[in-house]
């Protein structure tokens, strides 16, 4: 008599809402995984995850809510929005793991974590990862460079006055699409030989501003301009759009850093860790140009 086939332990998902937790919903659903996803109990977004997602409610801010989610799990994976609190949140998360037994976290940090003193939100994630290596868990963190998908919070400059207002200098940045990033974290969940290792993870390009805008000029058929505007302006208008006086702070440390070329240098990790190599800032901006584009475009 045969014996039935062993159930496969699923793989939980915190930050499931974000770019790059529903892009590696998508892609675990796809491979035909067992996938769990923590929301929010306030969360209307999980209605739109794939078919057959285990959605289970919890507040990383609130412990005992996360038993539910971690139970029984094989593997976890975390992405969240940077928050004052988010040492706290984290290090509830990795306790839960830790109580409910044994296993694979892999988290999404930042390449500035990595620097000494880390600037930005790069102390957060540097606490982060520190709790991490202390606990039972077998860990993986990944270190993504710069998003391309910070373009997105301009789209509206870009779209109206064909500008790009960054406080980025002259400095070359290898920007990486979040996509990429779920991509290696989908091939690294529940795959052996990562465990304890740390990987930075940059695009496949080195580039300035100016490319940037010409590459948009390309896409979107019409002349973009970079404007490498000072830092107190930048600042001055994420406030105006609603962004924390908290975050314009941790930015305006990160984007010193990138003047300095601190994100500049490119490396094969995407490539090694998935087969395919990370995304072109051009494949990127086709598949997000009714966002930049004049009437949608």
């Amino acid at each position: 008599m045969n014996k039935p086939a062993k159930r496969k332990r699923p793989v939980l998902v915190v930050g499931a809402t974000g770019r790059i937790g529903g892009e590696l919903l998508r892609l675990l659903a796809a491979a035909g995984k067992p996938v769990r996803a923590l929301v929010r109990p306030d969360s209307a977004s999980a209605k739109g995850f794939p078919q057959g997602v285990d959605i289970v409610t919890g507040d990383l801010s609130e412990p005992d809510s996360l038993h539910a989610a971690t139970r029984g799990i094989g593997a976890a994976f975390i992405a969240v929005r940077d928050h004052p609190d988010q040492v706290q949140w984290e290090s509830n998360l990795i306790e839960s793991l830790e109580a409910a037994g044994e296993a694979q976290l892999v988290k999404v940090s930042a390449y500035a974590a990595s620097l000494d003193p880390p600037p930005g939100y790069g102390r957060i994630h540097a606490a982060i990862e520190a709790r991490l290596r202390e606990s039972s868990l077998r860990w993986t963190v990944l270190q993504p460079y710069m998003y391309m998908q910070n373009f997105l919070e301009v789209a509206d400059a870009i779209r109206y006055a064909g500008r790009i207002p960054l406080p980025l200098g002259h400095c070359r940045v290898a920007f990486i699409d979040a996509r990429d990033v779920a991509r290696v974290a989908a091939s690294v969940l529940g795959s052996a030989g990562h465990d304890g290792q740390t990987y930075v993870l940059s695009g496949g390009e080195s580039l300035r501003g100016t490319d940037v805008a010409d590459a948009m000029t390309t896409v979107l058929e019409r002349r973009v301009t970079y404007v490498p505007v000072p830092q107190w302006l930048a600042g001055r208008l994420m406030r105006l759009s609603g962004v924390t006086d908290w975050d314009v702070e941790m930015r305006a440390e990160l984007f010193q850093m990138l003047r300095r070329n601190g994100e500049a240098d490119t490396n094969d990790t995407v490539a090694r860790l998935t087969g395919a190599g990370p995304t072109p800032l051009e494949a990127f901006l086709r598949d997000h140009r009714p966002v930049f584009a004049r009437f949608g475009r």
